[in-house]
């Protein structure tokens, strides 16, 4: 008989202490699920100290008794280079999106895979190219002046909108977690089940292109934040204008190569191109020059063509990826014009956006790495423009593994485990 009881006192403490666990995490952070739709347990309790006593505490009110706790493992939201928010993440976005995002997801990867190394060529010969001209002809005879100028003025004040302000926010990295010394967890859990890498990846970034801001998407309260934090993630600077900058160079590249691939292949515009640059070698008298000529302006086309495209993209619109004599912007009259205007509003439906270059940029980019560089933007938003200035992501838990020992009648103690995580 007392046997039986014991073992229904032994099972009666487990039942209170798993009901008193699932109460203690359901005391998670409001407002971080509100926003980024993730589920973590404020380790600090809203204060400046991280004391695991405090979980226990709250253990021992919601059970009811007065019982030993030990945690023998927890994982923050920072550990293993944010583990268990990238799993959160990947899990929420399963549940939001359709296959017909995923099946098309990978083809910008393949786009970006495929220009990747033509975009530098042809900065480069674009470069070399002006160069070359510009050691041949003096500057008062050399059409490309105003080109070569235009290439090194603000890059963003050309391609941005005129009504959109180019945010000058800038962040202490040293201070996020992906630049200080973390608070870390221990023991080892087993990572959640995620299914296809490749396809988990791709879900992250749709989660982060649904949860941060970008240059085209910017707030207009971002708070103390960096206004382009998609950039951020991407390239890590401490600056909203680096960041920005260092993408649109990138789509640069990618289109200057696209334009120019284009103009080689049109018979018609290339053989404008020589007519042009036999006329202006004969000018100046240096008809040896005929063939650098007609390259270089076959680029600086491309060149102004390519800023057209970053204007529709800058703008919120779709831009054709493979051009075609339809979709052909800018007239060869406009190429020597500085700052000239296409009509770059036209909009096409059937071309790709900005984020759809991010996505291609998130393909190649160091994962891990991005992960704490979104976890750096999620923890800044919450203590800055939510005024939650205590919230540290590496004091936030996921996960935990609890030894309690409970003390019954006649010295009789008996020891469980208790295990919780998010998911």
């Amino acid at each position: 008989m007392e046997s039986a009881s014991l073992q229904g006192m032994k099972s009666e403490k487990r039942a209170d202490v798993s009901l008193a666990m699932d109460s203690v995490f359901a005391e998670y952070h409001s407002k971080l699920f509100e926003l980024y739709h993730i589920f973590s347990l404020d380790g600090s309790y809203e204060s400046d100290a991280y004391e695991e006593k405090k979980i226990c505490d709250r253990l021992n009110y919601y059970a009811g008794m007065e019982a030993k706790h030990e945690i023998e493992k927890i994982q923050m939201l920072t550990d293993h280079n944010g583990q268990a928010f990238y799993e959160q993440a990947v899990r929420w976005m399963e549940t939001e999106i359709g296959h017909g995002v995923l099946e098309q997801i990978p083809k910008m990867e393949e786009l970006w895979k495929e220009q990747e190394e033509q975009y530098t060529d042809r900065e480069e010969e674009l470069d070399q190219a002006l160069e070359e001209v510009e050691e041949a002809m003096p500057s008062e005879e050399n059409p490309f002046t105003d080109v070569i100028q235009m290439r090194n003025d603000d890059f963003l004040k050309k391609i941005l909108p005129e009504s959109k302000q180019i945010s000058q926010k800038r962040v202490n990295t040293s201070e996020l977690p992906s630049g200080r010394r973390l608070l870390s967890g221990r023991g080892e859990f087993l990572d959640q089940i995620l299914g296809n890498e490749t396809i988990s990846d791709i879900l992250f970034g749709e989660y982060m292109l649904r949860h941060y801001n970008n240059g085209v998407t910017e707030r207009e309260e971002c708070g103390n934040g960096l206004a382009y934090e998609m950039e951020y993630i991407l390239e890590g600077t401490d600056e909203d204008a680096e960041n920005l900058t260092r993408v649109l160079r990138k789509i640069q590249g990618i289109r200057l190569a696209l334009n120019y691939a284009f103009l080689l292949s049109d018979a018609q515009r290339c053989a404008k191109a020589q007519t042009w640059a036999a006329a202006l070698s004969a000018v100046i008298l240096m008809p040896e020059l005929t063939e650098v000529l007609k390259h270089a302006l076959l680029l600086v086309w491309s060149y102004r063509e390519t800023v057209a495209d970053l204007r529709i993209l800058m703008a919120g619109e779709k831009c054709i990826f493979w051009k075609t004599d339809s979709s052909w912007r800018t007239e060869f009259s406009e190429i020597l014009i500085p700052d000239a205007q296409t009509q770059e509003e036209t909009k096409e439906e059937n071309g790709i956006g900005y984020e759809d270059y991010l996505r291609m940029f998130y393909a190649v980019t160091e994962k891990e790495t991005m992960r704490m560089r979104a976890i750096d933007m999620l923890e800044i938003n919450l203590r800055k423009q939510e005024e939650m200035d205590y919230f540290r992501a590496d004091k936030s838990v996921n996960k935990i593994e609890m030894r309690t020992t409970c003390t019954f009648r006649r010295g009789i103690s008996y020891q469980f485990k208790t295990y919780y995580e998010y998911r």
